[in-house]
């Protein structure tokens, strides 16, 4: 079902989005701490590009781990999660090799877009300021400081829309299942017959021979369930209507 599989694939975009926002949040909260890393090594002559590869680089393992614990985990998911999942739905990497690209192009483009605002943000860090303990301008810090103020903003935002979309969900799904449709939905079963034979002959007796079976309380023939796909329409007019005075209807007889 493909705008189930689209909706699925938006919810994981925005979860990868809060995963990527806390961890830059994490990384320039913590920025202070690889201060001191960062003076010596340029003073031993690293560049900042050098710098900016290495932070990209330790974003680019921790996503790696991430995936390498999704594919432990994903098989156990699937098991425990079996009865909402489609028939036949199987985790089988080596056999559908798509995935590991995926997987590889999906890790590259979530270490951009986690790893590269901390590691400019590190690897702009003056040796001069590290040793008078001065780690960026006040302008600086008040942009930076303003930034992550957004980035936390947005995370929030994003975690209440799944909260609200959550419960709202749920509520629906409750619904579903304890309300009043009208009829009894439980122990009814239906059987297509062969929509070519006209016989009523044959129809009645396959109505005999289904009432005898024990246990089988009501028999009723129809064109198709109410919640069936397709449709029937047939033409009707008002009595004392004009000629032309028609409406098309749908139409789902049974007796």
């Amino acid at each position: 079902h493909r705008p189930t599989m689209w909706a699925l694939l938006a919810v994981a975009a925005f979860l990868l989005l809060l995963a990527c926002i806390n961890y830059i949040n994490l990384t320039t909260a913590n920025a202070t701490q690889r201060a001191r890393e960062i003076g010596v090594r340029k003073t031993m002559g690293s560049s900042r590009g050098q710098l900016i590869a290495q932070f990209l680089s330790e974003t680019f393992v921790f996503t790696i781990a991430a995936c390498f614990i999704s594919f432990i985990l994903s098989p156990l998911l699937l098991k425990a999660f079996s009865d909402f999942m489609p028939a036949g739905l199987k985790f089988e990497p080596l056999r559908q090799p798509v995935i590991f690209v995926f997987l590889l192009m999906l890790s590259i483009v979530v270490s951009i877009l986690a790893g590269l605002y901390p590691a400019m943000i590190l690897s702009g860090y003056k040796p001069v300021n590290v040793l008078k303990n001065v780690m960026m301008t006040r302008s600086a810090e008040t942009r930076h400081a303003g930034v992550r103020k957004m980035l936390t903003t947005s995370q929030f935002v994003i975690a209440q829309f799944f909260v609200i979309a959550t419960v709202m969900v749920g509520k629906q799904i409750h619904y579903t299942l304890t309300a009043d449709m009208g009829f009894r939905k439980d122990a009814v079963v239906t059987i297509t017959a062969p929509y070519h034979d006209t016989s009523y002959a044959k129809r009645n007796e396959l109505l005999a021979t289904i009432r005898s079976v024990a246990g089988v309380e009501h028999v009723s023939r129809g064109f198709m369930t109410p919640a069936d796909r397709g449709a029937a329409f047939t033409t009707i007019r008002m009595e004392g209507a004009a000629n032309g005075n028609k409406e098309s209807v749908q139409l789902r007889w049974g007796d």
